[in-house]
């Protein structure tokens, strides 16, 4: 089937990368299996806690939601979809950042930054490794 998320392509993730503090981040979920009337849900965990945001009912299997970020640091964050019968699965980081159903897959990272921070001109565009 057609992968659920790619966390580094905007369709499913806006903006792509780290966020600003306050800024909005764009999530889609596109469930490749078919799951009637699923309840689907995006968690955020930081070193303060989790949230569990509602994705609304979907267009053909694609769900939707915008959340804030307001603390800065680092997030991590996964997809559940819960069914009709009660049984539960989730979404994590598969190969390649692409969405995965194994259940012991990793989370997703997303950095938040100080809304007063600026690229230096010398980094804009380049990759660092650390």
């Amino acid at each position: 089937g057609a992968c659920p998320f790619d966390s580094r392509n905007e369709y499913f993730k806006k903006p792509f990368g780290a966020v600003r503090r306050g800024e909005s981040v764009a999530f889609k979920l596109r469930l490749s299996v078919f799951v009637p009337n699923p309840r689907v849900f995006l968690v955020v965990a930081n070193a303060y806690g989790e949230t569990r945001s509602t994705l609304p009912d979907g267009y053909e299997n694609v769900y939707g939601v915008s959340v804030t970020l307001e603390e800065t640091g680092l997030y991590w964050y996964y997809f559940q979809v819960e069914q009709e019968d009660g049984h539960v699965f989730t979404i994590k980081k598969g190969p390649h950042h692409l969405g995965s159903y194994q259940a012991d897959a990793p989370l997703y990272q997303l950095t938040c930054y100080g809304e007063d921070f600026e690229t230096p001109d010398f980094l804009k565009g380049g990759l660092l490794y650390q």
